[in-house]
This record gives C-alpha cells, structure tokens and sequence, in this order.
C-alpha cells in the first residue's frame, strides 16, 4: 500500500481524479490555478499516476460490499448456526437480515401507535401541541 502522497496538492490532486474529476478540474481543487497541460504533465508524474490507480482500486473494492453480498454471509452463518445447533446464533443472523433490509419492527412504535387510536380529536391536538412545544423548548 502506498503512503498518502507527501505534497498535499499532488494528494489532492490524486484524490480528485480518483473520484472521476476532470484533470483540470482535480488541478485547481488541488489549489492550482487551471492549466490544461499543467494538469496533464502533472498526472505524468509516475508517483501521483500510481496513487491515482490504487485510490481506483480501493474505490472499487468498496463498491463491491452490497446489502446482497452482507446477507449471502448472514445466510452462511444462519446456516452454519443451524448446523451446529446454535439456535440463539441463527435467530441473530435472521434478525441481521430482517435489519439489512428495512424488515424489522420497531416494537415501541407499535405502542405509541395504539395509544393514539383511542384518543378523540381535541386529545389528539392537545398532545401534538404539547409535544411540539417539548421540541421548541429542547431545541434550544
């Protein structure tokens, strides 16, 4: 792995085409004034080329950790917990993936929601109002 590049600009530099800026753009973030074949004689430089490509490569390893790849692991652990009778293990993993991919409840919210269903419409107004003027108060 290589270092941060020891020139903060040629960092810069390096970091902006690397997010897929332009090589004039990415000069002047670095803090250049724009220059077409400023910017072009700089990216020769082999240090600033090589830390470009590796912050790619790193770029596109990131990429690669999706929801789906998290839960194909979660279903080999489910699997895994399964086989070894580690039933507590296995609910952890279901529970994972319920969580990854928005499938969990929130329990308390549940409550709340069955607190208010009884409430006639001035009870309703009276405690909005109360809760907004509990936000206001605890805003400041």
């Amino acid at each position: 792995m290589m270092p941060v590049l020891s020139n903060p600009c040629h960092e810069l530099f390096a970091q902006a085409l690397a997010k897929g800026r332009t090589q004039v753009d990415a000069y002047a973030e670095a803090g250049y004034k724009p220059h077409d074949s400023s910017a072009a004689r700089l990216l020769g430089n082999v240090r600033i080329a090589a830390r470009v490509a590796e912050l790619q490569e790193k770029g596109a390893e990131r990429s690669l950790v999706t929801a789906d790849s998290i839960a194909i692991k979660l279903d080999a652990a489910y699997d895994l917990a399964m086989t070894n009778g580690q039933t507590a293990a296995a609910v952890s993993a279901s529970m994972a993936i319920a969580k990854l991919y928005g499938l969990d409840i929130d329990r308390s919210r549940l409550d709340v929601h069955h607190h208010y269903a009884d409430m006639s419409d001035d009870e309703l107004d009276r405690e909005l109002s109360q809760a907004l003027a509990g936000e206001a108060v605890t805003a400041h």
